[in-house]
């Protein structure tokens, strides 16, 4: 359910289109014989919608036809649009990778030719591949640009749909009173649409919500208003989840003789439509009402077929295990039958041929030591190359750390030297009685005096950036924490802190050289990216770290070997923890990914 939530934006209801296999044949009869390439091009879309559901594959193969022709047309508003279908056919095959690389291609397009209604379907489609790929921030991203682009241009439809999606990433956190909101939110546009297609899974999906959160008089409720609308004939799979919805809210809310009546027609359902994987799963729900109503005989009927089910499962995976199996004997077999043949004829072989093969293996033999002694050879080098890497490494420490060392002094000295200098000659000019002065002089006088305070200010703030109070006093993820909520109260940009996991006592040289990478991140986005929104966000996992800043500004080229001191610092810095480090960017934004081995950081 969750794939085909998220693909909403560019497909009805389960069963908007039905395949008929007479109307196929003739579509492929026209592309057969038609001489006109606009018509093929049609009907070949048309063959795409049509086998959409039914084979996806199939349906595949027609996008790619389509836009075969619109390229061959030179047509590039549907070369764009096959694209969009070519990805949305990778995204019902968990194809991802792939899904992104067309939806990108089509993206691009209609966002040079401002084309926004088509932009916000290209951008759901795009948030729908990275939320099933794992990375629900940039699903989050995306689902939020085109909602807020089709909310701009009064397109509720569509607006309902990414506010659906984006209920259901929050969903898939465990945050179910945001999700909640969203999805409210979701139908609340969808309904002015007035079109049922939409509107039954999006509230569908509420209701479930309902459900999770256990407030079943409100779930009951939505699924009892969505009874009446469905179609019971053409949609039999959202009646069944309406009706097996309905079962589960009034078996909480212990109305057991109806939850029982509601639960059955949805098992009958999914089983005469042979919907398996639907029927499976609402198995136990059903056993649970059988016990609820004493019906013991029925449950344990249930409860035994649905015990068969799942051996049969098993036993078609172990049935398939095992034939692998067997074809990996009879392959083994095969080769020792050949080899056994290769070995009589070997032995039948003249004393010419094994003088050959004497020749042979002493060439072979001479060939293993030269190769010996040139693999140790390169053990030597490598044993070499690892000595001076670790010299470099060495290098590279000392130099991070004097510049730390060089960084506290220069603070130290700066807080007790200069700063205790300036406040001593504001407290000397603050002695002096302005009595004696003009007005004139007055003024200037406590101009000078302004001046003094914002030079004292400037240079504490130098000294804590020089050597942050804050990473002496909090560990190392409220010490960013406490740095990203500064910047973001003191600039227009603003910074989204995320932290997951639980991060092991590090030694102060990585938490100094972490700090710094984000410090100097997020310093590069205030003077160079023109961004107003950013992402720090740290991932923790037993030995593992991985650090992601994102941010909206214009991007760069990170290929351009001119690039800045403060992406070299971060570079330098990434190098002294042995980390990957990689950075991602365009005229979207920016990504810089750093993965730490903590372990092997340790080890060494």
């Amino acid at each position: 359910m969750k794939k085909n939530l998220l693909l909403l934006a560019f497909a009805f209801s389960f069963f908007s289109f039905s395949q008929n296999n007479s109307q196929i044949d003739s579509l492929e009869t026209v592309v057969k014989t038609s001489n006109n390439d606009s018509i093929i091009m049609e009907t070949y879309n048309k063959l795409r919608r049509d086998t959409y559901y039914s084979d996806s594959k199939k349906s595949q193969q027609y996008s790619f036809k389509y836009l075969e022709y619109a390229t061959k047309r030179n047509d590039s508003p549907k070369v764009a649009i096959a694209n969009y279908f070519i990805g949305n056919s990778y995204i019902v095959q968990s194809n991802y990778e792939n899904a992104l690389s067309y939806y990108f291609k089509a993206s691009n397009y209609f966002e040079s030719i401002k084309d926004s209604l088509r932009l916000s379907s290209v951008l759901n489609g795009i948030g729908a591949a990275y939320e099933n790929n794992g990375n629900d921030s940039l699903s989050l991203k995306y689902f939020k640009q085109s909602q807020h682009i089709s909310k701009s241009r009064g397109d509720l439809r569509r607006s309902g749909i990414a506010l659906n999606n984006i209920g259901n990433i929050y969903k898939n956190r465990g945050d179910l009173i945001t999700a909640k909101t969203y999805m409210e939110n979701a139908v609340s546009d969808i309904k002015t649409t007035n079109n049922l297609q939409y509107i039954i899974p999006l509230s569908i999906n509420l209701a479930n919500t309902y459900t999770d959160l256990k407030d079943f008089n409100q779930s009951s409720q939505l699924f009892n208003e969505l009874l009446p609308k469905i179609d019971t004939i053409k949609d039999i799979y959202s009646h069944a989840a309406i009706l097996r919805g309905l079962g589960n809210s009034h078996l909480a809310k212990g109305n057991k003789k109806l939850a029982l009546d509601y639960l059955k027609q949805a098992y009958y359902k999914y089983k005469v439509s042979d919907f398996f994987d639907e029927r499976y799963d609402m198995m136990p729900d059903l056993i649970k009402a059988f016990e609820s109503n004493k019906n013991y005989a029925s449950g344990l009927k249930l409860y035994n077929q649905y015990n068969i089910i799942k051996d049969s499962i098993f036993n078609n995976e172990k049935d398939k295990n095992l034939t692998e199996a067997i074809q990996e004997y009879e392959t083994l077999k095969k080769d020792k039958e050949i080899a056994t043949q290769q070995i009589q004829i070997k032995e039948k072989e003249n004393k010419f041929r094994l003088a050959i093969y004497a020749v042979s293996l002493l060439l072979i033999i001479s060939l293993g030591i030269w190769l010996f002694y040139r693999q140790r050879q390169k053990l030597k080098d490598k044993e070499i190359e690892t000595l001076k890497t670790r010299k470099e490494l060495d290098k590279l420490e000392a130099i991070i750390d004097g510049e730390e060392k060089e960084r506290k002094r220069i603070a130290q000295d700066l807080h007790d030297g200069i700063n205790g200098d300036l406040s001593v000659i504001k407290y000397k000019f603050s002695s002096i009685s302005q009595d004696r002065f003009i007005s004139e002089e007055k003024e200037e006088f406590n101009k000078a005096i302004d001046m003094l305070d914002n030079s004292i200010e400037q240079v504490r703030h130098i000294s804590h950036n020089l050597a942050p109070p804050t990473l002496q006093n909090f560990n190392l993820i409220e010490a960013i924490q406490q740095y990203c909520k500064k910047i973001a109260s003191t600039n227009s940009l603003s910074i989204d802190f995320q932290n997951y996991g639980e991060l092991n006592k590090l030694n102060k040289e990585t938490e100094t050289a972490i700090y710094r990478i984000v410090q100097e991140a997020i310093n590069n986005i205030i003077k160079h990216s023109k961004a107003t929104e950013a992402l720090v966000q740290i991932n923790s996992h037993q030995d593992n770290m991985a650090i992601t800043i994102e941010d909206n500004g214009i991007g760069f080229n990170p290929k351009n070997n001119k690039a800045g001191l403060g992406l070299k610092n971060i570079q330098s810095r990434a190098e002294f923890l042995k980390s990957e480090f990689s950075i991602d960017s365009n005229k979207n934004g920016t990504t810089i990914q750093i993965d730490i081995n903590l372990k092997q950081l340790a080890d060494d």
